[in-house]
């Protein structure tokens, strides 16, 4: 559940151009080169990107009503590790929604980009709370529901590793990893590690060795709480 929400000045742009400006930015947040297909189409399901138009923007004496204002909410738990991600990734699809000022875009004061974390439990769908790793489980589903997983991405190159919950490429030397039965996974942020160590948990299964406490607090006093329906259906 990450909003997007872009305000622009009131008739500074047209209907097509707004649509642009939606779409170029939606497209860049996840992308193919991030993740694997699937990946980034269940990221998209979860994802809403709005533009709206400010029809009082005040920007300084005499100056144009000109530039964005940009606030992407995301779980607090991942705030830290996406915002210099996201921050780039909305700066360039407003510069390719209008590229007649990315320059001034890149360059100037132009496009304010704020990311904001919602506390802990403070998201709902479904008509209930939804946690930072369910989200997590969620967002990736559709990386572990296809049948030629191992197809999706091949064999990774050396010093690499597969994301078990989502399938993303980390170097086996990230520092969010853990070993289980002798395997050594790598994450891609402490979400998909966490949700990988409730499901391990879940089937009996402790780390051999962690490479910090957060993942051995989740797996000992189990702080995240996941639907038993999710993970029998995300095993």
């Amino acid at each position: 559940m990450i909003v997007v929400d872009i305000a622009v000045p009131a008739g500074r742009y047209g209907p097509e151009r707004l649509d642009r400006i939606g779409r170029e930015v939606a497209a860049r947040l996840l992308t193919e080169s991030d993740a694997v297909a699937p990946t980034v189409a269940s990221f998209r399901e979860w994802t809403r990107v709005l533009v709206s138009e400010v029809p009082g923007w005040f920007a300084g004496e005499g100056e144009e009503p000109f530039g964005f204002t940009v606030t992407v909410t995301v779980p607090g738990l991942w705030r830290k590790e996406v915002t210099g991600h996201f921050i780039a990734r909305v700066t360039e699809g407003l510069a390719a929604a209008v590229p007649e000022s990315a320059d001034r875009i890149r360059r100037e004061p132009a496009a304010w980009v704020q990311v904001v974390g919602v506390p802990e439990g403070g998201l709902g769908v479904y008509g209930r709370s939804v946690g930072s790793a369910e989200l997590a489980e969620l967002m990736s589903a559709g990386f572990r529901d296809a049948a030629d997983r191992d197809g999706l991405v091949g064999r990774p190159p050396e010093g690499m590793s597969v994301d078990p919950t989502c399938g993303a490429i980390v170097p086996e030397d990230s520092v969010l990893t853990a070993v289980y039965g002798g395997v050594r996974f790598g994450y891609c942020c402490t979400d998909c590690r966490d949700a990988h160590a409730v499901r391990m948990s879940t089937a009996g299964a402790m780390p051999e060795s962690v490479e910090d406490v957060s993942l051995q607090q989740v797996t000992e006093s189990g702080p995240v709480e996941l639907d038993p329906e999710l993970l029998r259906r995300h095993p």
